[in-house]
This record gives C-alpha cells, structure tokens and sequence, in this order.
C-alpha cells in the first residue's frame, strides 16, 4: 500500500530516505504536490552579494568575489529595501507579516550559474531555509531588488489517483526498505584511468544521464571474488566493457566536476541526515558534488503483494544501454540512493549540464528517465530550464513517459508532458517515449508520447548488465535509453533541425530485438 507520508513520523520517513520535513499542499487547480515547508528556492542577481563576505567551501576566495570577476552586473538603482546577506544568514520577513524579522539560512547555492537566457542576464540558484516556530505558514516572503523568483523546494513524487504521493519517479514498486549508500568519491587515479580508456572515443555522442547514479563497482555475479579495486566495468557474456565517460573542461563550477555531478543537497548536510548515509562522513564538499558514482539499491512491492529485494541501481541500468551503443555518459546525480529528488537537486543538475554545454562539451541528448508531478508555478520554472537547454543550446531531451498506465492528457507528468506538440505548449526539442512488449503498450500515453519502443523480447527489455539471471528489464525508463542512443548518434553526425526529422531519424534506426515506432 503506498504511505501517505503527511501522517508518517519521522523515522518512517527516513526508511524511505527521506530526511527533511514534508508537507502536501495544492496548486490554484487544487493539484497536489509535496513540500520541505521550510525551505524555498530564490532565484536572484548576483549583484545581491555584493559585500555579503559568505565563505566559499571550496576556495579561499568569498562568493562575492567569485560572482564579481565571473557574472557580475549591477542592479538598477532602487529605493527598496534590501536583506544584507552575511556569512549565509539573512534577516528578512514573509509577506503575510512584514512587521516580523526571521533568521533565514542559505543551504546551498548552485555551483553552476544559471544559463544567461533564463532571466535575461546573470543569475544564481538558491535554497534557503528558516525554523518552522519562526514561521509556520506557506506564503512568499517579502520580494527584494534582484529577486527574480521564489518558489516551494517540491519533491519529485508521482501521485495515483487517490492523491498519495506515490512511490519515487524512477521505481517501479513501492519502496519498503532503502540500502544505505554506496557512494565512492571520484580519484585522481579513476580519472588518469578513464582518460585513458576514453581514447579513441571522444568523437562518439554524448548523452548526459540525469538519474540515480553510476554504479561503477558492479560485484561479479559469477562466483569470483569482487575486484579489490574499483570495477570500472560492467560485465556481459564474459566480455568486459568500460563505461565510456564524458570529460568535461575544468571551468565554469565550482568545484569543477570533470566526470559528472552528484547535485544531492542531503549528501552535502553536515552531519549526515541518517546512518545510510554515514559513508559520506568523512568526505569534503568538494568530493561529494564531483562523484555522482553511487546508484539506489531497494527492496519493493510490486501488485498483488510480490516483494523484490534489492533491485534499482536505475541509472546504472541505463548507463550500460548507452554505452552498449557507442554513446559517451556523462553521470549527473539528481536522484538520492532512495529514489528521492528535489526540485532544487534537478535545477542544481541542469545547470551542470548547461554549463558543460557552454564551456565546449557538444552534449546531444539528455536522459531523463523520471516523471513527477509539480505545482503551476514550478512547472514554469522547470520548463523554463529545459528551453534554454533545448532551444537555446539545442540539447534534445529524452524523456520516459512513466508506468503508471495513465493518459498524460488529463494526469501531465514532468518533464514527461513537456513532450507536447509546440502549438500544444510543448517543447520542440523534448521527445517523450513509452514501450511495447508482449504485444501491448506498457506506459504512459497522450499527446506528448511521440515515440514507442518495440522490444521483441518477452517481458520487458534486454539488460546490458550481468543482474538477476539475465531477466528482462520493465518499463519507459530502458525505452528512454535506447531512444537516447539512438537520437544521439543521429544527432551527432547531421542535426536535426525539427522533432519531426528527429523522429524520422530514429525510426529509421534498428537495434538487435528494438524497433521504433
């Protein structure tokens, strides 16, 4: 039965990994969506730091400095009064009572800056955070010179029709047990490793996987002892094959994640929220954001009461597809070792991901094998991110339409229903994708699917990785990967200049037991 989690205590919320507070609130169409009530996402000019002195984590120089010599433009004069942001602390009110002065917190500022088409201009993503006893309301607070947006810190959850928040957007049961992480910190001697197993393949595409992880020390499920090392590899009919890794240029982040990105703001709290996460203890800020290798493990219940244990390791899943088919990964983390996103983690990621773009690395395709509900508000934010992804840097963006056998036309899942035709409200550069097995449509439909993937396997798809006696994988998730490999090589070697001629591309392309319609 999937919890309702508005009346779960807060150790029944950690075993499903989630480890802030969490409330259920409704859109102005009376949609639910879920909250950390004490936190809220600002989207603000840089130029708001000028004398704030906040210490950077990573570098002797302060954020204000940073931003100066970086994206610095000056506000326009203005006679409204401003919060002085000091040593990440404000002092600031909400609007319902502007008379009272509450602490806020700075959490986190995105390492990345946002892309300048986004706010016509520089801009930074913050995530701020007060004591629920100095205020319990669900308002804005006060607006400022150089605040563009403020907005609710969602999750990224998948309600049924019965309104609970469902289980996270990449699983495909609900979740009864989460693994403690098995997060391992990138080297200097991983990255001489890959940079040297990447030669010959830096002309292949690029797709940028936005999921749970990579899951680089996969145990050999063979009989013979794990690599006393770090297994760089995934395994497939006693053939070793490395992941082929995109590498990024040194700039534009900080710190700068050369292999991938790990963008989750519970992996960066001091202490550690929970015991599963206790490896995470004893690494620097800097080591956690510049590893997104740790992958979910879960135990689920699937209909009619079946329970399977220890399944997930989604991204890694999806990794493997993809480099099966010649394509480069670049590993981007918005998804804990629960399943659990936020929507600061996601925008986090995608500046990543932009930021890659526009310091050199030719990204084709993003992966995008979630779906989650959001609030009006956000989901205009949201597609305002993609649209500079994908039409200002024209990035395509693979998306999986879910599981849940619901019509996206009246149940719009995101970035999912982002996959509408243009007059629709859709985005051109946005491809939504559900299966076909076992003679039937296995996902979601509407509208914004444009493409299905046919797989002439029974129950499900093949998996490139040696798990559970070579048994097939389900869902839109593993559709979404073979889509993405296949867009990406196509896109590489000639662009496609509309979703129509991408479609046709892909259609046209045949991969042993896949086919697209």
């Amino acid at each position: 039965m999937e919890p309702d989690f508005s009346t779960l205590t807060k150790k029944e919320l950690e075993n499903f990994g989630i480890y802030t507070p969490i409330e259920r609130r409704l859109d102005e169409q009376k949609n639910p969506y879920w909250v950390n009530p004490v936190q809220k996402i600002l989207i603000i000019h840089p130029a708001c730091f000028d004398h704030a002195g906040i210490p950077s984590k990573t570098n002797k120089k302060t954020l204000a400095e940073w931003v100066k010599t970086r994206i610095i433009r000056q506000i326009p004069p203005s006679n409204q009064p401003a919060p002085i942001f000091s040593k990440g602390t404000f002092v600031w009110s909400f609007e319902e009572n502007k008379e009272k002065k509450v602490l806020f917190r700075i959490i986190r500022i995105s390492e990345c800056p946002n892309d300048r088409s986004e706010y016509h201009g520089p801009s930074l993503t913050l995530l701020i955070e007060w004591d629920r006893a100095a205020y319990s309301g669900s308002g804005d607070i006060v607006p400022f010179p150089g605040l563009f947006v403020q907005t609710d810190n969602e999750f990224i959850l998948n309600p049924n029709p019965n309104n609970k928040p469902g289980h996270p957007p990449i699983s495909e049961g609900d979740v009864t047990h989460v693994y403690p992480s098995d997060f391992k910190p990138f080297t200097t001697q991983d990255a001489a490793y890959f940079q040297q197993v990447s030669q010959g393949h830096r002309t292949k595409p690029i797709v940028a996987v936005m999921d749970t992880g990579l899951y680089y020390k996969w145990e050999d499920r063979r009989g013979n002892p794990p690599n006393p090392l770090i297994k760089r590899h995934y395994e497939k009919n006693n053939v070793k094959v490395d992941f082929i890794l995109a590498r990024r240029k040194r700039k534009g982040c900080r710190p700068s994640a050369m292999y991938g990105y790990c963008g989750i703001t519970d992996y960066l709290v001091r202490p550690v929220p929970n015991s599963r996460l206790d490896v995470l203890n004893d690494l620097s800020t800097a080591q956690i954001l510049s590893s997104p290798y740790d992958d979910h493990l879960v135990d689920q219940e699937h209909a009619g009461g079946v329970i399977k244990n220890q399944v997930g390791r989604h991204g890694t899943v999806i990794s493997a597809i993809l480099s099966h088919h010649k394509c480069q990964v670049l590993p981007v983390k918005a998804f804990s070792n629960a399943g659990i996103g936020m929507l600061f983690d996601v925008l986090c990621c995608c500046n990543y991901i932009l930021s890659s773009k526009r310091n050199g690395l030719p990204i084709q395709v993003i992966n995008a094998s979630f779906s989650g509900v959001l609030s009006t508000q956000n989901i205009a934010i949201f597609k305002n991110k993609l649209r500079a992804m994908t039409q200002t840097h024209k990035i395509w963006v693979v998306a999986s339409s879910g599981n849940n056998n619901y019509n996206l036309d009246t149940n719009p899942r995101y970035p999912a229903s982002f996959g509408l035709p243009l007059a629709n409200g859709g985005l051109e550069r946005v491809i939504t994708v559900n299966s076909f097995y076992d003679e039937r449509v296995v996902g979601n439909t509407g509208m914004a699917v444009s493409l299905t993937v046919k797989s002439s396997v029974s129950n499900g798809f093949l998996s490139q990785l040696p798990i559970a006696n070579d048994e097939p994988i389900q869902g839109t998730s593993f559709a979404a990967a073979y889509v993405s490999a296949a867009l990406a090589s196509v896109v590489a070697s000639a662009p496609a200049s509309s979703r129509a001629a991408a479609l046709s591309s892909v259609q046209s392309t045949n991969f042993p037991t896949i086919t697209f319609s």
